[in-house]
Formats: structure tokens, sequence, C-alpha cells
């Protein structure tokens, strides 16, 4: 596993801690030796395809699942740790947690189903009446205290799961796939919602989702699970720009990836030959001449522009195969004189057409050089 940027250095208490964490279902490996740490105070977010070991993980946090090997601390007090045979419940860890199901029970009333931590836990009643009310008006649905759960809406229900799972004040809130039941715009107003809550109760937040949108928007780190392990880890932003690997660089986010060979390397500048024949450079060095590599370029990192006869420098041709117009830009496919191919958005003004020839422009310090083996 690797961090990005200078996110990894010390600093930060740590509040939930996995070290070596394996989770072995009928003899398979679902989570794989993890290495992980929640500061206080952060949204650390958990993205990566189905099956990744994401949800494992989350529950393996709060006790829902043993660890198989490894220890989990929580608030630097080891509470899974199979060699030392320590087991702490879910009861007796402070973190609260919201299902992507919600679990709002029906037949109870809104007030009911956030009061229930409070009475499994034997908490005197005039202590519960307040602090359902206080966590109620944190999410906005005092005056819904009532109401059935059965007659809530889906976002309603949401926060319904968040207020109940903040009522005895955890110390870390931990999400399942917390806004996939929401249509596109409840969505984005629970995320706003749920970032100032985090930030006005100093909440850690460690969350499970497969939405690269969803963890880039909200997270301060996220790391991207693959077969049971942690791919990288660090800020939105380093992951996005900085990919360390193939798969996280494929995973988060389109690019223009065209096959290519090392022509010559001078001055600080990698001068790398398509298969068409054109030649770009790129300022990424490590790559002696002669090497086969995979040029990746971001799409919003290209000037596209139709194309004049012109032959400026890092400029590529390509014909527009498809086009398909979705409102505010369009969404294209590109062929290459190699055979490749490329899906890219174009702006919705350029007056662009199928059959089209077009210049892609690449700013050469945005081309990423992998080497080919790898790619």
């Amino acid at each position: 596993m690797a961090e990005s940027g200078s996110e990894g250095e010390g600093g930060a208490e740590e509040v939930l801690r996995f070290e070596a964490v394996t989770r072995r279902f009928d003899g398979a490996v679902v989570v794989d030796a993890i290495e992980l740490a929640l500061r206080r105070g952060e949204i650390l977010a958990l993205l990566g395809p189905s099956g990744c070991g994401k949800t494992t993980t989350l529950r393996m946090a709060i006790g829902l699942e043993r660890s198989s090997a490894g220890r989990i601390m929580h608030g630097g007090v080891a509470v899974d740790a199979p060699a030392e045979r320590i087991f702490a419940p879910p009861e007796r860890r402070n973190m609260g947690i919201v299902f992507q199901s919600y679990a709002v029970w029906p037949h109870l009333s809104v007030f009911e189903n956030v009061a229930f931590p409070l009475r499994t836990r034997k908490v005197a009643e005039p202590e519960i009446e307040a602090r359902v009310r206080a966590s109620l008006a944190r999410v906005g649905m005092q005056d819904f205290a009532e109401r059935p759960g059965g007659k809530l809406s889906g976002g309603q229900q949401q926060r319904v799961a968040i207020a109940r799972s903040l009522v005895y004040e955890p110390q870390v809130l931990l999400l399942d796939e917390p806004f996939s039941n929401l249509d596109a715009h409840l969505r984005h107003q629970v995320r706003r919602d749920l970032r100032q809550l985090q930030r006005e109760l100093g909440l850690s937040i460690l969350f499970v989702t497969h939405d690269q949108a969803e963890a880039l928007a909200i997270s301060d780190r996220v790391a991207i699970m693959r077969a049971g392990r942690i791919e990288q880890i660090g800020a939105p932003q380093d992951l996005y720009e900085r990919p360390q690997t193939p798969f996280v660089r494929d995973f988060l986010g389109r690019w223009v990836k065209l096959a290519a060979a090392v022509d010559a390397v001078r001055g600080g500048e990698t001068h790398v030959a398509l298969a068409d024949g054109a030649t770009i450079v790129a300022l990424q060095g490590g790559h002696a001449p002669g090497a086969r590599v995979l040029v990746a370029v971001r799409p919003e990192r290209i000037a596209f522009v139709a194309d004049d006869g012109r032959a400026p420098r890092n400029a590529i041709a390509a014909t527009i195969r498809a086009l398909h117009f979705l409102g505010d830009q369009y969404e294209a496919e590109l062929a290459f004189a190699s055979g490749e191919t490329a899906h890219v958005f174009l702006p919705a003004v350029g007056g662009w057409r199928e059959g089209q020839t077009i210049r892609l422009e690449l700013a050469p310090e945005a081309i990423h050089l992998w080497p080919a083996e790898e790619a």
C-alpha cells in the first residue's frame, strides 16, 4: 500500500487503526492484512469495486464481523485481536453506524427509532428526551418526531438513521454506501449536509462507497481497495492526479491512452513516438530511449480544437467516430490513426460532427508515461 502526498506524515490523533487485519470466509481471504488509520476529525472513504472487501472492513470496525488475524485499535485500545483473544462487541465500541438500507423500523415513530440505542443502554428517560430532540434537530427532523418510520421518504429515513447513530455521541461514525438509495438531486444535498454536520461536531467518519464522485467530493482522504488490499491511500486530488498503480489510474476518472515508445531524453524532456508516427514531449522522466510506454492524459488537460491543417507541438489528430449530446457537453468516441480509441467530453459549443477530424493539444506537464509491461 502507498500513501500519497504529505498527509501520510504524523501529527493527527488516530481514533481507529487496523494493523495487518485479515478476514477469511471458508478459507477465502476477503480482507488481506490491511493497514489503515482513521484520524480524529477526518472523513476517510473506502472506495473500490464490489467484492473488494470494503464493507467487511467496515463491519469489522464496529464488531459485526470478527477479524481472522491482526489487530483493530479504537481510541488506543485493542477491540479485536484474535491472537490475544480480545474482542469487544459493538455495544462496547463508541461508534455509530448507518447501513445502506437505513434500518428505520416502520412500526416505530421517528422519536423511538432514534431513542432505541439509548434505551438499550439503560439511559434515564429525561436524558433520552433531551438527547433525541437534540439529535433530530441536528439533521433537521425535529418536526417529524411523532411520524411513523414507514411514512418517511428515502432522504428522511437517511436523516433519521444518522440522528440515531449520533444520539449517544459516538467517537466514530461508520457509513455503508450512505447515499446509494437517494436520487441525484437529494444525494448532492445530503452530502453537503453531512459534511457540514461533520465539521460542526468534529466527527471522525469512515465510509464505504463505490461512487468515485462521492468519495472525491466529501473525503479528506480516500483508500482505494482491490481484492482485499489497499492499493493506494491519499488526498482525493493526489490520487486523481498522481495514481501510483495502473488499477488506481484506470479506476478514477477517464484517460486518453496511447501506445508509444521513448524516442529521446534531453534537457529534462522525454520525446515520445506514437504508433502513427507523431512525436510528443512529456516532462516526466525515468524512461530510457527505446522503452515502450503508455501515454496517458486526463481529457480535461487536453485542448480539443477543429483541425486546421497546422501541426503544432504536442498535437495529435483524431476522428470523431460517435457523438452524443448531453446538454451541457458532448460525449465523443475518438478514433486515432493507430486504431486506438478514446471516450472524451467536448464542449457544447464548437460545431462538432461525426466524421470530423479534430486536434488534441497536450500539455507536456499533464502527460503520464507508464511502462508498457505495467499498463
